[in-house]
């Protein structure tokens, strides 16, 4: 915890481009990460549901790039 999801986003992209063998991929939860923004969107109010369902879509969208193998370019989830 303690990260913004833009710190966590870079941080993960980070890791991932260091040259060091791994047998595993990297990846890390979430949690408030993947989640604030669509919390804060939503802020407990069904009229705002679309807006909040999207912000955690392109929160998804961006953790998907910083996976390992990433190439810059854009995949679909």
């Amino acid at each position: 915890g303690g990260q913004s999801e833009e710190e966590a986003s870079i941080n993960l992209n980070a890791i991932n481009r260091c040259p060091l063998p791994r047998p595993w991929a990297l990846t890390f939860s979430y949690g408030r990460a993947l989640q604030a923004s669509a919390l804060r969107a939503w802020a407990g109010k069904k009229d705002n549901t679309k807006v909040a369902q999207e912000e955690y879509v392109k929160r998804a969208l961006v953790g998907d790039r910083h996976l390992p193998g990433d190439t810059g370019g854009e995949r679909r989830l």
